[in-house]
């Protein structure tokens, strides 16, 4: 196939960004792939072009083309408002308007969306809709490492009220009055405003900062921490779960979004409800405490190794969403 792919170049240090990479990885080996670059590559005899993440899209070049189009997407945040405790709430809710105008004009546009979850499949609304699991390349990591640092509590992600550091906050004083050496490392690009913020309400806690590392850099962090916590607000997928997963980390996240469909309750971590600092605060001793037990079970043997940590796997369905969209269009 002849695939013409839309992406932001450069270094993404987000999920998209490690989903983008691993796609135009393999389909390299696989297929003529070109990114979008300049004027001339509208007039390409490509087969399908696909737009990696809605957020990089442009209706106006999107016009343009003369074959099918996907667009790949990775949170469903656009689709209505959803309030929850951060410094930005009036600038949330109009940019929630715009992106639901903007993104809706692009979606008339597209034969075919791919999603990352089934709980997606509910908040947005497609004739040709595909859930396509993400996966992770688990070569590098080694979960049996046992250079850990005591209690030493990791949360990893852009967006942190997003994904429920205000909460974490909340609950790390509980965490204190029964592990009193416990501590908070917090590893994400950010807005300033978000930043000084956070910095602000943790204020006399020992919760440390790191605006943004590499995926290899932050991969260090997996092996030095005893727990990772995502108390998302909000979740589509969490392609940061499966990087924890395979560093062999206990994983305390919350019960929203796509998050259950990659984490089963006391399998491979533990859920807890949005916003409830108590339960999140247990749940993080509990695991503290039993971290050394949970880190030898083997993950592997757990059904859903094989889906989310096969990038071919993943590359491979993606194949099937454009040989299907392309003979649909021969078709017409």
């Amino acid at each position: 196939m002849r695939i013409l792919y839309f992406t932001q170049m450069g270094r993404l240090l987000t999920g998209s960004g490690t989903y983008r990479d691993i796609v135009l990885n393999e389909m390299n080996k696989r297929h003529t792939v070109k990114i979008f670059s300049l004027p001339e590559d509208y007039e390409g005899d490509w087969d399908i072009a696909h737009v990696l993440d809605l957020k990089h899209a442009n209706l106006k070049y999107l016009q343009k083309l003369r074959c099918p189009v996907i667009v790949d997407i990775h949170d469903y945040y656009w689709t209505q408002f959803y309030p929850f405790p951060c410094p930005d709430l009036p600038l949330r809710y109009i940019l929630q308007k715009v992106r639901k105008w903007k993104y809706s004009k692009i979606l008339k546009k597209a034969q075919a969306i791919i999603i990352h979850s089934e709980y997606m499949r509910k908040k947005i609304s497609h004739p040709n809709t595909f859930v396509i699991r993400l996966a992770i390349d688990t070569d590098g990591y080694n979960y049996t490492s046992d250079q850990r640092d005591e209690n030493l509590i990791l949360f990893v992600g852009r967006d942190y009220f997003r994904k429920g550091l205000f909460t974490l906050i909340k609950a790390l004083p509980l965490v204190l009055e029964e592990i009193p050496s416990a501590r908070v490392l917090v590893i994400g690009p950010e807005y300033l405003h978000s930043r000084l913020v956070a910095r602000f309400l943790s204020r006399n806690l020992p919760i440390e900062f790191i605006n943004g590392l590499s995926p290899n850099d932050v991969r260090e962090y997996f092996y030095r921490a005893n727990v990772f916590v995502l108390p998302s607000e909000i979740e589509a997928s969490g392609i940061v779960l499966l990087e924890a997963m395979a560093a062999g980390l206990p994983i305390v996240a919350t019960n929203v979004g796509g998050i259950p469909e990659i984490i089963s309750h006391g399998i491979n971590g533990l859920l807890v409800e949005r916003g409830d600092s108590k339960q999140l605060a247990a749940s993080i001793v509990a695991s503290l405490r039993s971290g050394k037990v949970e880190r030898k079970i083997d993950l592997r043997d757990h059904p859903i190794w094989v889906e989310m940590f096969s990038p071919e796997i993943m590359v491979e369905s993606i194949e099937s969403v454009y040989q299907k969209i392309i003979s649909m269009n021969l078709a017409v």
